[in-house]
């Protein structure tokens, strides 16, 4: 964590005629959190960078950039991101204020594992593929990780190795899936990474969980939290959104479809959602793992559990 890190809080909010607030601030330092996040004044968000290392400050900065260059291409009418209303650094501090955005948001990825049905229903399907496909074409001036097919297989051995080879062998695994499959998918990875290199070419938001995503009052989709973003595929996203729809398949598949209609090359963007739903599926069912590993899975999340496990193996066998 930063040096006189409570100090220096106490002192940017002082500027900001605001009060820190003390035990969120020690609960985000206990579990050494990258930024401290509260709302100020009744209209704005503030986030500040509170943990040390170049990865969370180039985080900070391309949320920055990037909400920037969203700003340049959409007008407010069809803004879709968050309003910044200013940056700074104070001491060792940098930060920003946006706009807080008041609404419904599309849930807690680490209490409902996927975006809730009362959300879904609220949001057109056609609505959100527009969005993804519109950004996905803008060309930021910052410089973004490439998300090429060196990340997937990294984030594939990672969950293989943290999760799927522990899985396999537990009381958990009732046929749910088995070595053959899971060595399938890792060569449908590593035999993709050309493929995957060369197709990264694409904004990618990268981190579209639940708890990113807000409707306002307007009835507006913001979508918060861009640190994240880098250049991948242009089935990335989508692939994203559709597993964390599960709740409603019809929704799924209506997003799908509306994206797909938008592009040229849908046979491309098919082979590319394949292997992006393979990776996301993995991963999405390792967090359901990992955040209940000490305690039984309740009957709700085993479901949804299950249901990125089924994806992940129609993934495998070219049957989404």
């Amino acid at each position: 964590m930063l040096k006189n890190l409570e100090k220096n809080l106490t002192l940017l909010f002082g500027k900001l005629n605001e009060r820190i607030e003390v035990e969120k601030l020690k609960k985000f330092i206990k579990e050494e959190r990258k930024f401290y996040c509260q709302p100020v004044e009744e209209e704005l968000f503030l986030k500040a960078k509170i943990k040390e290392g170049g990865k969370v400050l180039k985080e900070i900065k391309t949320e920055i950039e990037i909400c920037k260059t969203l700003k340049e291409n959409f007008s407010e009418k069809n803004r879709f991101f968050p309003k910044l209303i200013s940056v700074g650094k104070y001491k060792n501090l940098d930060w920003f204020l946006e706009k807080k955005e008041k609404g419904i948001f599309g849930g807690e990825m680490e209490k409902d594992f996927r975006i809730k049905k009362e959300f879904l229903k609220r949001l057109k399907p056609e609505k959100f593929a527009k969005i993804i496909f519109l950004y996905q074409k803008v060309k930021p001036e910052i410089s973004l990780y490439l998300h090429g097919g060196w990340w997937f297989e990294k984030d594939f051995e990672y969950h293989q190795r943290n999760f799927l080879k522990k899985f396999i062998n537990s009381s958990l695994n009732k046929n749910l899936i088995s070595r053959k499959e899971i060595n399938f998918a890792q060569e449908v990875i590593t035999g993709n990474k050309k493929f995957l290199d060369n197709s990264a070419k694409f904004l990618c938001h990268g981190d579209l969980y639940p708890n990113n995503m807000i409707l306002n009052e307007e009835g507006s989709l913001i979508i918060l939290d861009w640190g994240l973003s880098n250049l991948n595929n242009l089935a990335f996203d989508i692939a994203f959104i559709y597993l964390m729809a599960q709740i409603i398949p019809q929704w799924q598949e209506k997003f799908l479809k509306h994206f797909l209609n938008l592009i040229k090359d849908r046979e491309k963007f098919k082979a590319l959602f394949r292997i992006d739903v393979i990776s996301l599926a993995n991963r999405f069912a390792a967090q359901c793992y990992y955040l209940k590993l000490k305690e039984k899975f309740e009957r709700k999340t085993y479901l949804i559990f299950k249901n990125y496990l089924k994806s992940f193996k129609k993934a495998i066998y070219q049957k989404i």
